[in-house]
């Protein structure tokens, strides 16, 4: 065997060697992000099953909008069924889409958001604190 072989097979065998090491490193390190990902979601579900603390959400009774025809139904986008004219309802603060009281007061128990557009529900908002215990969700 002469010298340019005897190069030649170091060369390949380093050659092998360097990428055998960069595949193990590449396939650790996505295993670690791996990990890193499934540890956050873990995280985030064992957040989201515990309760919300419950809002206090004041209550009416519902009344059709003037002028709306008869035919037109409006519905709880929870239930899917009809809020019908004295129905205890609740609203949410921010977007004030409307909802059957307990409907909405079970909704915000698991979800902070509303069920029609998602927008958050602050807590607090300036517009319901002087409401009473009684009007409460």
């Amino acid at each position: 065997m002469d010298w340019i072989d005897l190069v030649t097979l170091v060369l390949v065998a380093w050659t092998m060697l360097y990428f055998a090491y960069d595949i193990y490193h590449c396939v650790s390190e996505m295993l670690a992000m791996d990990q890193q990902e499934e540890s956050s979601l873990d995280e985030g579900a064992a957040r989201a099953s515990e309760p919300l603390p419950p809002l206090i959400l004041p209550c009416f009774p519902y009344e059709a909008e003037p002028g709306r025809a008869s035919s037109e139904t409006v519905l709880c986008a929870i239930c899917l069924e009809e809020l019908r004219q004295g129905e205890l309802c609740s609203e949410v603060p921010v977007c004030q889409h409307v909802f059957h009281r307990d409907c909405l007061g079970m909704w915000t128990r698991s979800n902070g958001s509303c069920p029609l557009c998602r927008t958050k529900i602050v807590l607090g908002s300036y517009r319901y604190k002087a409401a009473f215990a009684d009007d409460m969700v």
